[in-house]
């Protein structure tokens, strides 16, 4: 079992050293195995080769994203006895250059995301923790919906803090899956595998570091709000 919250060394984590080139490793054929899928789709399939094409190609990009949470949650852990600098940086274009970013993972999909960020909306935070934060939220709005999903991103800003909002009108869940959303990896109704779970225990466990939090707020089967809050740099 990881223990999030173990007391640092001073020196570089070897466990987290070891995490990150395990997952750097599988992700470079995984990369390959993506090439080679697409250029079998230009190739003239017949329908059955092709819906074997699109679900192995869901898969490893599916596969890839959690790598990519694994990495970004590494990365994290081995700078964190840096000091936080928070950069000034406009919101929206950041969260725009996350969004094209997940949209690549889901080219086939018909699900729309709309940055409603105010275009003039400048702030300074930590801009690693709120990238990998958003990022996991984005692919998990698509992931484990039903497409085509209607996705929007706002953010507001409470004195010394600000808040991200990722929003859904997917199937939602029970108040009961909301409670053990942040407190274990488990299996949601609506999909929700170890991957989604472990994301978003990561994310808790990011935010928790660097003194912010994460909640979400939902009604079965009316869509899902997932919110968490960083500080504001001075």
């Amino acid at each position: 079992m990881i223990n999030f919250h173990k007391k640092r060394s001073s020196g570089p984590d070897i466990n987290m050293l070891l995490l990150g080139m395990i997952a750097h490793d599988i992700k470079a054929p995984l990369n390959q195995l993506a090439v080679y899928l697409e250029t079998l789709k230009a190739d003239d399939l017949n329908e059955t080769c092709r819906d074997i094409v699109g679900v192995l190609n869901a898969h490893i990009n599916s596969s890839g994203a959690l790598l990519d949470t694994m990495l970004g949650w590494v990365n994290l852990q081995l700078t964190q006895k840096l000091p936080q600098v928070s950069q000034s940086v406009l919101l929206k274009l950041q969260a725009d250059l996350i969004i094209i970013s997940v949209k690549q993972l889901f080219i086939d999909n018909e699900s729309v995301i709309e940055n409603r960020i105010d275009h003039n909306m400048r702030v300074k935070l930590n801009l690693p923790v709120f990238e990998f934060v958003l990022r996991n939220l984005l692919f998990n709005a698509i992931k484990f919906n039903k497409p085509p999903v209607r996705v929007e991103v706002s953010a507001s800003c409470h004195k010394k803090t600000i808040r991200i909002c990722v929003s859904d009108n997917g199937i939602g869940m029970s108040a009961h899956e909301i409670e053990q959303l942040f407190n274990s990896i488990n299996k949601q109704k609506n999909g929700m595998g170890k991957g989604a779970g472990l994301g978003l225990l990561l994310c808790h466990n990011c935010l928790q570091q660097y003194d912010g939090k994460i909640w979400a707020e939902s009604n079965d089967q009316q869509g899902s709000s997932f919110y968490f809050m960083l500080p504001l740099g001075s």
